[in-house]
Parts: structure tokens; sequence; C-alpha cells
């Protein structure tokens, strides 16, 4: 069972679910908040964090479709089990997030950082559409980010 947000749940702490379209297009998850708050009245079906030992991606993982610091959004599904998420990394630096490269490296992503275009869907093949960010998580289809 979910819990109703009473406007004082961080957007880091929580996934949202019941948004339909967010597969179709990413940016629909951004009407879940209303600035680093879950907006009053939303189904949360989550808390990010727990349960990590569990192993769901949900709990523990994340994807490059919406930028650092943004909300965490699912179509359909319960506790550690929804079905077409984005699962941005939050943190509670402002401005971003620090991310640890495969070379071990880390790194400062800012919130700010290029995205593309979030109102559309991604393919299964070729570049992400969705900019620097979408492509720093993919191999498949061949891209390549800088950091200057």
């Amino acid at each position: 069972m979910g819990s109703t947000s009473s406007g004082s749940e961080p957007i880091w702490n929580a996934i949202v679910n019941n948004i339909p379209g967010v597969v179709n297009s990413p940016v629909v998850c951004r009407t879940v908040a209303n600035g680093r708050f879950i907006r009053p009245g939303m189904t949360i079906h989550n808390r990010r964090g727990i349960n990590w030992t569990d192993g769901p991606a949900t709990l523990c993982s994340f994807n490059t479709v919406l930028p650092p610091n943004s909300p965490a959004c699912g179509e359909t599904g319960d506790f550690g089990d929804q079905d077409n998420v984005i699962l941005p990394p939050n943190s509670a630096h402002p401005g971003g997030v620090n991310g640890v490269m495969c070379d071990g490296s880390v790194r400062f992503i800012n919130d700010n950082i290029n995205t593309g275009n979030l109102g559309v869907v991604q393919t299964t093949d070729g570049p992400s559409a969705y900019g620097v960010w979408g492509s720093m998580g993919s191999i498949a289809g061949g891209d390549t980010a800088t950091f200057d």
C-alpha cells in the first residue's frame, strides 16, 4: 500500500506511482514535485534507499533520463516492483550529485546537465535522446560523453 504525500516528503526519498505516460514523455515526472518536495496528494509507493540489500532497482539504482535531484516516478506496481520507472540520482548536495566513474574518479554532476529532449520516447537503438546525461548511461547507442 502506498501513502499519500502531505507536501513535506522530499523528492530524494520517494517514488511517486500511477503517473501515466512516463515512458513516452519523461518530463511528465517533473509534474509530481513542487521544488524539492513531492506535491500534496500524490501517491508514494516507495521509500528510496530502504531495503537496498533486497536489490530491486527502484530501491538502489538510477537511470540517466531526468537530471540529478529530479523526482522519481513509476507508471504501475508497488514497493520495489514498479514498471516503467524514471529513477534519477538524488542527494542532499545543493546543485547536483557526486558520481563515481569507472576509473574510480569522482565527479560532481550538476542538476543542469544537458538532458536533450525529455518529451520524446527513447528508441531501442541509436544515440540517447536525453543529451549528455543520457549518453553517460548508454553504451549500446555508441554514445560518448565528455566533461569539459
